[in-house]
Order: structure tokens, then sequence, then C-alpha cells
């Protein structure tokens, strides 16, 4: 398992495809195939520069 912060997710191991449970404090929200783990990874890069762009410039420093 990995964990970030609040964040955890579960691959499960064997088979195909590999499905990945996502986790939130404790709460799992959703699972994703391997494969849709990009997508996901560009979604959140997108979201962190919006938001980083939308923050007044003493909190920037939040996203970095």
């Amino acid at each position: 398992m990995s964990a970030a912060g609040n964040w955890k997710i579960n691959p499960w191991v064997g088979g195909y495809p590999i499905w990945c449970e996502l986790f939130y404090r404790g709460e799992r929200l959703t699972q994703v195939r391997h494969t849709e783990l990009r997508d996901l990874e560009y979604a959140v890069k997108r979201a962190i520069n919006e938001a980083r762009s939308n923050l007044p410039d003493n909190y920037k420093h939040e996203m970095d």
C-alpha cells in the first residue's frame, strides 16, 4: 500500500487488470484500473496548477 498524508492507494496483487483502491482518511472512495492511474495523475496535476494559480500569493507556497 502507498500512502501520502491522508491518502492511501492499495494496488491488488496478481491478475489482470490490476485494480487500485483509493482511500482518504481511512474511507474507501473508489477503485480504478491500473490504466486509469495516468489519467488520475494528469487530473491531479492540473488541479494543483489551477488551485495554485487561484490562491493569494501568500498561500501559493502550500502547493509547491
